[in-house]
């Protein structure tokens, strides 16, 4: 068997921690650790907050030159799903590979009742 768990010690890891360690008692006999590198992206800010996210010490990096964060606001669902669907569709038209493309979900669990 094989499992997967993306750990740092790191703030923004710390929950995972516990899973880490049972997956140690369990008799893990490889742990195969792999670095982050800035090339694995075009978009300093997107490495930036990837390495420093949750990081009380961590610099701030301008985000305005770089387009690898775009935040949206919208008053509904519908209005998000048309506004990531724009986004989506600016890349499309402006040919960007699908390797380049994010993905945006949202967690059902979080919605509730009005």
């Amino acid at each position: 068997m094989s499992a997967t768990v993306t750990y740092e010690d790191r703030e923004a890891f710390a929950a995972r921690a516990g899973l880490r360690e049972q997956l140690r008692e369990l008799g893990v006999e490889d742990e195969v650790e792999t670095k982050a590198l800035a090339e694995y992206t075009d978009s300093a800010l997107l490495f930036h907050l990837d390495r420093n996210f949750l990081e009380p010490s961590a610099g701030r990096i301008s985000a305005e030159t770089d387009a690898g964060l775009v935040l949206l606001e919208a008053a509904g669902a519908r209005a998000q799903a048309e506004q990531v669907g724009e986004e989506i569709a600016e890349l499309v038209g402006a040919g960007r590979a699908r390797s380049d493309r994010g993905r945006a979900a949202q967690r059902r669990s979080r919605r509730a009742a009005l």
